[in-house]
This record gives structure tokens, C-alpha cells and sequence, in this order.
């Protein structure tokens, strides 16, 4: 079966159009590898299980982890590794979309050996080592910014700082996943979501890398770390779900 075909069945078999309530399916970064496999035939055979796997534990948990074993014919024994997260104030169901949305996106980076996608509401990346328990990346770890600047100037920028560090205790407290509502009375609000395959100390590290990541973006009125381990966002209206602050919906 030619590459082409294998493309356009992998497509066929993972697209999913978001049509709920809020799945968060904005792009925040789509990291693509820049090495390609030898049998690129063999790497789509291997990747399309491994997806589907990660599907199948996503919807009944709201995160999965899979290691699929290469194809026969690969010159060199390999296992594709996967994780999948959905934050967890969404609902199972905008999980699903999120995620669907999120395999979509990621054929865009085929057929690299490596990749990973962050949306506004879950996680997916694959590579042929394994990453579960890593936090922190120095290549790829980033901020992304938004484009608006405050309307309130150094307030908010003070309360942005401010909240970022009751943001991480809340959520390394909660298990890895807090919300943060009108800060200080104000139009500040925050997320952090840490995955789960990342112990306690993880968790702290990436979010604390994340939050220093997050505010070089102020005084815009939005910012995101995105980190190997975890998501961060502050912005000044309310972009999550009815969470409470706590462990979410899964």
C-alpha cells in the first residue's frame, strides 16, 4: 500500500469534527519532529493501532498512555510510545471531541518519528522513546502569547504573578489540576493541568517552569506554558469549565 493511500486511510479512520458544548479545540502549539523513519509505509501501520489505542483509554478515563510495537519489516525493533490528556474540567464527552480534534491535527506532522499537540482543552504526542515521566523539555517547553494587551495595566500584571504561585500549590495539591476564578477579586483567572503519568515533583517543576514561561507574555491580557509535563494559561475572562478548583469530571 503506497504511503499516500496509508495518509489518506489514517485520516479517513481518526477525523472527527467538534460540535458540543465548549471542547477547547483552539491550537496551542503543534511541535512537529524533524527526523522522518527509514519505512515510512511500516511507521503509519505502527502509528494507526497506536492512536486507537489511546482513543479507546481516553474515553473511559479521560487520559491514556500506550506503547504499540513497530510493524514487521522495520529494520530495527522500535515501540511507538503515546499519551493523551484532556484537562479535567471537560466533560467525557467534549474529551473525546478535544481529543479527535487533537489526532486530526497531528497528521499534519506525518510522518515524523515524533511529535506532540497542544489544545486549549487536551494533550497528544507520540515518539519513539519513552516520555511518560518527563516534566520538563528544554528544546520544546515554550510559551505562546496572545495578541491583546491588558486593559488594566500593572493590576493585572501584579495579579497575574501573584495567582501563578497559588495556581501551582492548588494544583499539585489537587492531584495535578486546579482552576483559579477573579483573583483577587479581579478579572484574573488561571489553569493548570499537570499530566498524569507525572509524579508530585514533576508536577511542581513543570508548573513552576510553565507559570515563568506564561508571564513573559504580560502585560498581554493571555498567556500559556507548554511544557512536556504540563499546561498553564492565565487570562482575564473565564475560560474553563465548572470545575470547582478540583480533581474535574474524570
Amino acid at each position: 500500500m503506497s504511503l499516500l493511500l496509508l495518509l489518506f486511510s489514517a485520516h479517513l479512520l481518526l477525523f472527527s469534527t467538534p460540535a458540543a458544548s465548549d471542547p477547547r479545540t483552539t491550537v496551542a502549539a503543534l511541535i512537529c519532529g524533524a527526523v522522518s523513519p527509514s519505512n515510512s509505509a511500516s511507521f503509519i501501520q505502527t502509528f494507526i493501532p497506536e492512536m486507537q489505542s489511546l482513543s479507546d483509554s481516553v474515553s473511559l478515563r479521560g487520559f491514556a498512555t500506550s506503547s504499540t510495537p513497530s510493524i514487521a519489516g522495520n529494520t530495527t525493533a522500535a515501540i511507538m510510545y503515546g499519551l493523551s490528556q484532556c484537562h479535567s474540567d471537560l466533560s467525557p464527552t467534549d474529551c473525546m471531541l478535544c481529543f479527535a480534534e487533537c489526532r486530526t491535527r497531528l497528521l499534519r506532522c506525518l510522518p515524523a518519528d515524533s511529535a506532540r499537540i497542544f489544545l486549549d482543552g487536551c494533550f497528544l504526542r507520540y515518539g519513539f522513546s519513552n516520555f511518560f515521566n518527563q516534566s520538563v523539555d528544554p528544546v520544546n517547553d515554550h510559551a505562546a502569547c496572545g495578541t491583546g494587551d491588558s486593559t488594566v495595566g500593572g493590576t493585572y500584571t501584579e495579579n497575574v504573578r501573584l495567582m501563578m504561585g497559588n495556581l501551582t500549590d492548588l494544583a499539585v495539591a489537587n492531584g495535578g489540576f486546579a482552576t483559579i476564578e477573579r483573583f483577587n477579586g479581579a478579572d484574573v483567572y488561571g489553569l493548570g493541568q499537570c499530566w498524569k503519568s507525572v509524579n508530585t515533583t514533576g508536577c511542581r517543576e513543570c508548573l513552576v517552569k510553565a507559570a515563568k514561561e506564561a508571564t513573559r507574555c504580560l502585560p498581554n491580557n493571555e498567556g500559556r506554558g507548554l511544557n512536556a509535563g504540563c499546561y498553564l494559561r492565565y487570562d482575564n475572562y473565564k475560560f474553563f469549565g465548572n470545575s470547582g478548583g478540583g480533581k474535574g469530571l474524570f
